[in-house]
C-alpha cells in the first residue's frame, strides 16, 4: 500500500475488521505500524513487510507459527518513500544450501594401479594390485551467498571422501577408507585387490571403482550439521588387462 492508501485502511476502520475476520485477534489488539500518520498524504512511496506461507513447510503447523512469529518480530515492515530502493528480502539460509548443495559436482573416480606391465597396463593374477584414485582430491565445497537486509548470508556445503570401494569380476570387491595410497617403495596402507583368473585372451577385465563422499554445511560460519540430502556414490569403470605369469620348474 502507499502511505495514504495505508492511513485510510486503519482510520476507517477496515483494518481493524481484515484482522478481526482473519483471526489476528488470538494474536491480541490490531496495531498499526509506527509512525504510519505521517505518510498520511503520501501517494507515491509504499509500505514492504513480509508475508509468510505454511505451504512448503510441512505438517508441523505449531513449528510454522513460532517460526513466522519469530522471523516477524525480527523483520518488521518498512516505509520507502517513491524513488528509493526497496529493501532485499531475507533469504532462507536453508535455500542458501540447497542451492550450493545443487552446485556440488563430485568427480567420478578414475583409478590408477600397479603392477601395471608397460605398453598394455596389464596387472597379474594372484598378487595383490594396488588401486588408487588418479584426481587426488577427497575434500569440495561451494559457498552461495546473498545480500538481503540483515547483510551478506553464506551458505558453506563442504563433501569429504569417505570409501573407495572396487570391484571386478573375478577379484571381489573390497571397500578402503580414503582414496586409496599411490604405489611407491615403502608405501604403505594401500588399497588392493587380487584377481583370481585372468581376463579373456586378447581382452580386458572391467574394474568399477566406487567413492561416497559425506557433507556438511554451516551458515556464516556456524557448523549446522549434515546436509539433508548427501551426495549420491560415484562410479567410474576402467578396463584392465589381467594376465598369468607362466613358469616352467625344472
Amino acid at each position: 500500500m502507499t502511505g495514504k492508501e495505508y492511513y485510510e485502511w486503519v482510520s476507517s476502520g477496515k483494518a481493524n475488521a481484515d484482522w478481526h475476520h482473519t483471526g489476528g485477534d488470538l494474536d491480541g489488539a490490531f496495531k498499526p505500524y509506527p509512525g504510519y500518520e505521517q505518510y498520511k498524504d503520501d501517494d507515491k512511496g509504499h509500505w514492504y513487510g513480509g508475508v509468510c506461507s505454511s505451504e512448503t513447510f510441512g505438517d508441523d503447523l505449531d513449528s510454522f507459527f513460532k517460526f513466522a512469529d519469530e522471523w516477524f518480530a525480527n523483520h518488521k515492515s518498512v516505509y520507502v518513500p517513491a524513488g528509493q530502493a526497496p529493501p532485499t528480502p531475507p533469504v532462507p539460509p536453508q535455500l542458501l544450501r540447497d542451492v550450493a548443495s545443487r552446485e556440488l559436482t563430485i568427480p567420478e573416480p578414475a583409478i590408477d594401479w600397479n603392477p601395471k606391465r608397460s605398453g598394455d597396463g596389464s596387472t597379474l593374477v594372484n598378487l595383490d594390485t594396488w588401486v588408487w584414485v588418479k584426481d587426488r582430491v577427497d575434500n569440495l565445497y561451494v559457498d552461495a551467498t546473498a545480500n538481503s537486509v540483515t547483510g551478506a548470508q553464506t551458505a558453506h556445503v563442504e563433501a569429504k571422501l569417505s570409501t573407495l570401494t572396487v570391484s571386478a569380476p573375478g577379484a571381489g570387491s573390497t571397500t578402503c577408507n580414503g582414496m586409496g595410497t599411490p604405489y611407491a617403495p615403502g608405501a604403505a596402507n594401500p588399497c588392493t585387490i587380487q584377481f583370481t583368473k585372468a581376463s579373456p585372451l586378447g581382452g580386458t577385465t572391467p574394474v568399477t571403482a566406487t567413492t561416497t563422499w559425506g557433507a556438511t554445511w554451516s551458515y556464516n560460519g556456524t557448523d549446522m550439521g549434515a546436509i539433508p540430502q548427501q551426495p549420491a556414490p560415484q562410479s567410474y569403470t576402467t578396463n584392465i588387462g589381467v594376465l598369468e605369469v607362466q613358469a616352467v620348474a625344472r
